[in-house]
């Protein structure tokens, strides 16, 4: 293996964890946004009728 290559590895797996911690970051700001906003009433109460069955 020679040097380019061992740096072309090194990029590549250095783009891909970018990438992952990208998405990671989304998905977390999509999943905290969403937990922040107020649930309507309907889908709750709807979720309690389902467990009370």
């Amino acid at each position: 293996m020679t040097d380019y290559d061992l740096e072309l590895t090194k990029t590549t797996i250095a783009m891909y964890i970018s990438r992952a911690l990208s998405v990671l970051a989304t998905v977390f700001a999509f999943t905290t946004t969403i937990a922040a906003l107020p649930t309507p009433g309907p889908m709750r109460s709807s979720k309690r009728r389902r467990g009370n069955c």
